[in-house]
């Protein structure tokens, strides 16, 4: 006969100067559950009573004797659909479903939301996803039976030193209602976070966050099958990739603004200019934080553009049960992969943590001949103590790419060609994008008092061997005719990033403030080596690409070429009214910026400057109704003068920094923790670059001002049972004003078409056990090519199609088979740059199995 769950009276516990009272009480806020058949005889009844009464001094015991007497099958997947509700509730639920028994303090877990859980799940792995961002841990204590211990993660108080009998220590909940030092939980869905760090004022969640934030979880890279920081940034609506995967670095636009190239305005951990320079693995990412628009007060000054927003890894630390999971894979045309993730804890309360992410894969690309080699390796370390949180990571990563893909740079006058193979490369097979870098960090917190925490990290970047030979093919005719001049570079590179603060909260009678202090600095060396093949230059063919030899060139030794370094100050007070109804972020940031350029031939001071700029930022949230969150803020941003690149003419010159402004106000709704929306409307305004064609470089150059307004809509969650989603719109008026003599105002900025939006969506079918359908579509409108609007590319639509099958291994552990199409339907386009257009990649088939062990 079916079991069913009944809510019943139970025995709740009460802690009084050191002895345990027995209450009889209703259900309130968390009932047991008594899990039995229907029309039970009154003796299994009394049973269950009596079971739960032996066990009232642990906590509650949630199951019956029937289930208890069940045989065990943690890792069987079942299918579950349990909505959201208090996190006690939704744990009793989960375990008579599951038919486990589970002790807890309920008090423990008071006040604590849960989304639910829908799909499909082993017992562990459903209970390790209702409980992400708790506070609180699964132990196992025998067959079918588990406890919940408090993680290491969560400081214990002093009151906690007090005698207490059979009680779990207490929790201390930060405003965002998580434990200080935990990241804010997985939303419903579970591929986004409902928060995400917010500079200096610390991980806030999404609903009390005045700015718009897209934190992707390590679930969702894991789903998405993701290689690069671009593959998760591109499901974002307001983000457009710069750069095909191919390409020697990687590069993102937000909000119509270019985010610089590699990992210039990606921080880790809250540090910037530690991850590798031109592109990162992104394996050992626990979260991708996508904040949008300019951030001076909140995060400094990062290493390079940081306008239309900026990107923080979160490391990956050790769970509080042992890890051990093998990825092997394999991407179109024949790049084999694998990788592993491998995690410990070890010492009283498990405090210490070691936790390991390698990865390799070494083959063609989808375009041939294009090869890569990626090879890297990062391992956490973090110490979880009684409010003393410590962490670090040290990390090395090669990466050898060949035929990487290039912009087609547009001659004057000449118009857009019609489109060559998108599989095979016009470009020689001799072009190399080599590079290597070792890189770590340190960080520490302490819980000074309640409410007093101070933090500080160090990091360092070292980029050695780093090797391009490249050309910039030039565009000569409509029949696909094209010039370049292969030049040979070689660079080193050292960064060392620096920050320290304090975060407080007072309470003033009907006021609490949050207040929040952040000192910062960062300071890069850089050498470099080059040399020009002017004697080499060639013409080739779109079409009939005509693949001349490799040239004979060989750089001399590295020489200083540049030296920047940044520093800042700022504080912030987030004053908190109403019951947290209206909320105000007031602050500012001192910045000072000065960098030099070196002739790498003489060694002589080329350019430099210095600067010191106030950046200041306010911040509104209003909350009419729980669920609803109308927010406004104007916040400005300070990004390095540019130090032109090794693809111009005048690479190595230095322009000054540009200061930038944003206004943005918008409404974000959470509906009923199954979906989160958000719509906003903002202004962001900045000096602008155009690239003014050249033979054998383009130059680059300031024109006048780039003012771009846009009105964005974003949407995450899991608004039906076994559906998630992912996505939105966003329209944009990129328009640009004050140029040389007028002549472009008014014009649409190059590369920003006036609207693009994409959706990603997951279906579990329910018609084969773990079974889940995956699909993704992204449009982008027409853009420009030129500041005079007289070339354009057409737009463009692709379709990501992919499944996922979860199952049990024949070792009795969780295992994933994943299947993804990119560019389904191999569409092929131009991608229009500013300094060009860009090929797309044509159709990619990426398979992997990961395997627990």
């Amino acid at each position: 006969m079916p079991l069913q769950a009944h809510r019943q009276p139970f025995l709740h516990t009460q802690h009084k100067k050191g002895r345990i009272d027995m209450k009889s009480q209703h259900m309130g806020r968390f009932a047991g559950i008594r899990a039995s058949r229907i029309a039970a005889p009154p003796a299994a009844i009394r049973a269950a009573i009596e079971a739960m009464a032996m066990s009232a001094a642990l906590g509650i015991i949630v199951a019956s004797p029937a289930v208890a007497a069940e045989p065990a099958a943690a890792m069987v997947q079942r299918q579950y659909a349990i909505g959201a509700g208090e996190l006690g509730d939704v744990l009793a639920q989960y375990a008579a479903t599951a038919g486990v028994q589970l002790v807890f303090d309920p008090a423990a877990l008071a006040g604590r939301r849960s989304p639910g859980l829908q799909g499909r799940y082993g017992v562990r792995e459903g209970f390790e996803q209702l409980l992400r961002g708790s506070g609180y841990q699964l132990v196992k204590q025998g067959n079918d039976a588990y406890s919940l211990h408090k993680a290491p993660a969560a400081p214990v108080p002093a009151a906690a030193a007090e005698p207490r009998v059979a009680q779990l220590a207490e929790v201390r909940v930060t405003a965002s209602g998580e434990a200080a030092g935990e990241l804010p939980r997985p939303y419903a869905g579970g591929k986004v976070a409902r928060g995400g760090r917010v500079g200096m004022l610390g991980n806030k969640d999404v609903m009390d966050t005045p700015f718009s934030q897209t934190s992707y979880t390590a679930e969702f890279i894991a789903d998405r099958q993701a290689r690069t920081l671009s593959d998760v940034m591109s499901s974002d609506p307001s983000v457009a990739i710069d750069n095909p995967s191919a390409s020697g670095w990687e590069a993102t636009v937000i909000r119509g603004f270019s985010t610089g190239d590699g990992t210039s305005s990606v921080s880790l951990n809250g540090l910037y200019g530690i991850l590798p320079a031109d592109a990162t693995g992104i394996g050992m990412a626990e979260r991708v934080e996508v904040l949008k628009g300019p951030s001076a007060l909140l995060n400094g000054m990062p290493t390079a553009d940081a306008v239309g927003g900026t990107v923080n890894l979160v490391s990956k630390r050790a769970p509080y049960e042992p890890l051990a999971q093998i990825t092997v894979s394999h991407a179109s045309r024949s790049q084999p992969g694998v990788s592993a993730d491998i995690g410990r804890r070890f010492g009283e309360d498990r405090a210490f943590g070691v936790r390991f992410n390698g990865t390799w894969r070494d083959g063609g690309l989808s375009v041939d001949p294009t090869k890569e080699k990626m090879v890297s390796g990062v391992l956490g370390l973090d110490y979880q103590g009684e409010g003393v949180r410590l962490s670090a990571d040290f990390g090395h990563q090669e990466r050898d790419l060949s035929s990487a893909n290039r912009p087609l740079f547009l001659g004057a006058g000449v118009r857009i060609p019609k489109l060559p193979r998108n599989d095979e490369s016009y470009l020689p097979p001799w072009t190399i994008w080599n590079g290597g870098s070792t890189f770590g960090m340190v960080q520490a917190e302490w819980d000074i008092a309640e409410g007093i925490t101070a933090y500080a990290a160090y990091g360092m970047r070292k980029t050695d061997g780093k090797e391009v030979l490249f050309i910039n093919p030039v565009l000569l005719d409509a029949e696909g005719d094209w010039e370049a001049t292969p030049s040979r570079s070689a660079s080193a590179s050292q960064t060392r990033s620096a920050t320290a603060g304090l975060r407080f909260a007072a309470d003033t009678g009907p006021v609490r403030h949050a207040i929040a202090v952040n000192a910062a600095r960062i300071t890069e060396d850089a050498d470099y080596a080059q040399l020009w093949g002017s004697d080499f230059e060639f013409t080739s063919n779109l079409y009939h690409p005509v693949h001349v030899p490799e040239p004979a060139l060989v750089v001399g030794d590295l020489r200083p070429s540049s030296v920047a370094k940044r520093s800042s100050f700022g504080i912030a007070d987030t004053l908190s009214m109403f019951g947290d109804r209206l909320q105000i972020t007031v602050g500012t940031r001192r910045q000072s910026v000065s960098s030099k350029n070196i002739s790498i031939a003489t060694g002589a001071v080329t350019s430099s400057y210095e600067s010191h700029v106030w950046s200041p930022a306010v911040g509104v949230i209003v909350k009419p109704r729980d669920g609803v969150s109308i927010y406004a803020n104007y916040i400005e941003g300070l990004r390095p003068g540019t130090v032109v690149g090794e693809t111009y003419a005048n690479a190595g010159q230095i322009f000054p920094p540009y200061r930038s402004k944003q206004y943005e106000a918008g409404v974000k709704v959470d509906w009923s923790g199954n979906l989160i929306t958000t719509v906003s409307a903002f202004q962001i305004a900045q000096p602008n670059t155009v690239t003014i064609p050249g033979v054998p470089l383009p130059a680059l150059a300031l024109n006048g001002e780039q003012r771009n307004r846009g009105l964005e809509f974003s949407m995450f969650g899991q608004p039906w049972n076994g559906v998630r989603l992912t996505g939105g719109l966003m329209v944009i008026d990129a328009e640009l004003r004050k140029t040389e003599g007028g002549a472009d105002d008014g014009n649409q900025a190059p590369a920003v078409p006036k609207w693009q939006a994409t959706l990603g969506g997951e279906w579990d079918t329910g018609l084969v056990p773990g079974l889940t359908l995956t699909a993704r579509v992204k449009h982008s409108e027409m853009a420009y090519i030129d500041t005079a609007n007289a070339r354009s590319v057409p737009s463009w639509t692709l379709l990501d199609v992919g499944a996922r099958y979860r199952f049990t291994s024949l070792w009795n552990e969780p295992a994933v088979l994943r299947l993804t199409i990119e560019n389904a339907l191999d569409k092929n386009f131009w991608i229009s740059r500013t300094y060009g257009v860009y090929q797309s990649t044509p159709r990619t088939v990426l398979l992997s199995a990961t395997f627990d062990f």
